[in-house]
């Protein structure tokens, strides 16, 4: 939770009729094994209310998440954000508590997946994966790894295609490209610059040109494959 960026964002998505719940040892860092922050209660308090003034303040839990359990959290939420302690076990021990949280069509969001900083996070995502068969990862984007039930994935694959979606994407240059991962369709988001743009479409628009088999065979081939065939 930190000093409430995601927590904002969770604001601004939570209906009257549902209960946001946070999670932060703030000044206990005693417990903060991983050096993962250093979040501030009042900071993270007084954020809230100047962007979130006509909202009331989240039920507040300040102890480690290992503390927690489906008593406090409950059983019946669509989205559980994992961004606490970064070593294996406690990312690990977070996934299983999501697991307990959120209802059939929940989302487990988890932060820090592919930084190198902190190795841990990936070991215990990985872990709860391997160690289970009832959750998939959905997609990957801004640092954030989105997992949600089989049972419900093709549903949720279904919003890459949506109108919407897409037009989002390419208003902000978002870029998608799928992979297999876990054994699962897999999608990455990354945003690219007008440069990078520019330069996919030249190399398009160069291996569609009738002078590439002429280039081939004059010896820059290796180089062709390198520099301007498009990458898949």
């Amino acid at each position: 939770m930190h000093h409430g960026k995601s927590s904002l964002l969770f604001g601004l998505l939570t209906d009257d009729d549902e209960t946001l719940k946070v999670c932060d040892i703030f000044d206990q860092q005693e417990k903060n094994v991983s050096n993962s922050g250093a979040g501030v209660r009042s900071v993270f308090e007084s954020n809230w209310h100047r962007w979130l003034a006509d909202k009331k303040l989240p039920e507040i839990y300040q102890c480690a998440s290992a503390e927690l359990s489906s008593k406090n959290t409950g059983t019946n939420y669509r989205l559980f954000s994992i961004d606490g302690g970064h070593t294996a076990q406690e990312t690990e021990a977070d996934m299983m508590l999501a697991d307990r949280a959120l209802h059939k069509k929940g989302m487990m969001i988890i932060d820090d997946y592919f930084d190198a900083a902190f190795p841990g996070v990936s070991e215990g995502v990985n872990r709860f994966l391997n160690n289970q068969n009832t959750w998939r990862p959905l997609m990957y984007g801004f640092n954030k790894m989105f997992l949600v039930r089989s049972n419900a994935l093709a549903e949720y694959r279904q919003a890459f295609n949506d109108d919407s979606f897409l037009e989002l994407c390419s208003g902000r240059r978002y870029v998608l490209y799928t992979q297999q991962f876990f054994a699962t369709e897999f999608v990455t988001v990354r945003q690219s610059g007008r440069a990078q743009d520019v330069l996919r479409s030249a190399r398009r628009k160069i291996a569609r040109s009738p002078v590439m088999p002429v280039l081939e065979k004059s010896g820059i081939k290796k180089i062709y494959g390198m520099l301007i065939r498009p990458r898949e």
